[in-house]
């Protein structure tokens, strides 16, 4: 081979092993979620199981922990945030600016409950008749309220969710079964479930600013080991 033709691809390997160790040394899109109240005690493993799949896709994911729910979405919504760690199709409702990532991570499926002592609603056909419960920004508590004829309450934290129903000026509230563990550990309130079935049971997934669509696909294809339905 001539000397010129070999320098010339010296020169080209030469160039291409420098790209290649560029690309590799490419830091990992890093990419910030907000996490609501209460989020970790319900789903203690899940953080670290997104955090693993994520970075097999080059993808950072960091967590901005313990936010109120109404504030972590509209952050999200807004792009002060990179994302919302897990919500579901309702909640999100008139936020165009954020994006799916199609890959059900939990089934949420929300239980009626009440005060210990009191009285269960005779059916959830009932309910319209009790007055309900819940917390700004979270959602799903819309297909109650919507249906209540007397009225519902809101409220901004979860104790504060406790004690109106502790003081009389709602009947009933709706939560999963562990939120629910977690609400009369902290509060020093019992409580217990009414029906055979959770009242409302919806698909959870995490939501990026549109800003990111980008990495949807990288983030569902990381996800699927993860499904919530196999």
């Amino acid at each position: 081979m001539p000397l010129k033709i070999l320098s010339i691809a010296l020169l080209t390997m030469g160039l291409l092993f420098i790209f290649n160790q560029n690309l590799s040394a490419q830091p990992p899109v890093s990419l910030t979620l907000g996490v609501y109240q209460g989020f970790t005690k319900t789903y203690p493993n899940l953080l670290p199981q997104l955090k693993k799949a994520a970075a097999s896709q080059g993808i950072n994911l960091n967590y901005k922990h313990n936010l109120p729910a109404n504030r972590s979405l509209m952050w999200a919504a807004n792009g002060n945030l990179d994302g919302d760690i897990l919500r579901q199709p309702f909640a999100v409702e008139g936020l165009p600016s954020l994006v799916q990532v199609n890959v059900p991570l939990e089934r949420f499926e929300f239980w009626v409950w009440v005060l210990a002592n009191s009285h269960c609603p005779p059916s959830e056909a009932e309910l319209v008749n009790f007055k309900p419960v819940g917390l700004l920004g979270i959602k799903y508590f819309d297909l109650v309220y919507r249906h209540s004829k007397v009225g519902f309450e809101q409220v901004t934290g979860i104790p504060a969710m406790a004690k109106m129903l502790k003081l009389g000026r709602a009947d009933y509230s709706l939560a999963g079964l562990r939120s629910i563990e977690i609400i009369s550990k902290s509060s020093g309130i019992k409580f217990k479930t009414c029906f055979q079935r959770p009242h409302i049971s919806l698909d959870g997934f995490m939501y990026l600013h549109v800003k990111h669509q980008a990495l949807v696909p990288l983030l569902e294809a990381a996800f699927k080991s993860l499904a919530r339905h196999q």
